[in-house]
């Protein structure tokens, strides 16, 4: 799979032709993750593009144990590894609408708060003042958290200036 998704449009297709084998992407998805879980310190087997169609992969074959595996490795690649906006956006963006729709809160935010401690270019700093900001919000909502909700509104309202976004929040 490395060898098959060296791009976004591999990744695409190979994605595209996993969600078509309803009978083998289960399978693969299965031996995969044991495989990744397996993975010793900072041992990767999978590669960026790899780890992202094989997130969604298993999420479409609703494996949900094995997507989170996999949507955790690509954040962490991106994050860590790559540190390009673009794979960090995508990557991230992903996992935490993964991670909203199992309802894992507490996941949410810490993913959240890790991404917007990153210093980036404009791109990063726009996901995280926009897309994340939102993201954790929505999390520390559903968590019931009115108090520290309200406090990072307020603080992000002073931080942009009272932008005109956040003030809809």
């Amino acid at each position: 799979l490395n060898a098959e998704t060296k791009t976004r449009e591999d990744a695409d297709a190979k994605l595209k032709a996993l969600n078509k084998d309803k009978v083998n992407t289960p399978k693969l998805v299965k031996a995969a993750a044991k495989l990744q879980r397996a993975a010793k310190g900072d041992e990767k087997p999978f590669r960026y593009y790899a780890t992202l169609v094989l997130a969604k992969a298993a999420h479409n074959a609703k494996d949900y144990d094995s997507a989170e595996t996999f949507y955790r490795a690509c954040s962490d690649i991106a994050i860590d590894d790559l540190q390009s906006s673009e794979h960090i956006t995508q990557a991230v963006d992903d996992h935490l609408d993964f991670l909203l729709f199992r309802k894992k809160h507490d996941a949410v935010i810490e993913l959240s708060e890790r991404v917007m401690a990153i210093n980036g270019d404009q791109t990063l700093t726009f996901f995280n003042n926009f897309e994340v900001a939102g993201k954790l919000l929505l999390a520390r909502s559903r968590k019931g958290e009115t108090k520290e909700v309200l406090e990072t509104l307020d603080r992000l309202i002073k931080k942009a200036d009272g932008l005109f976004l956040y003030r809809q929040m």
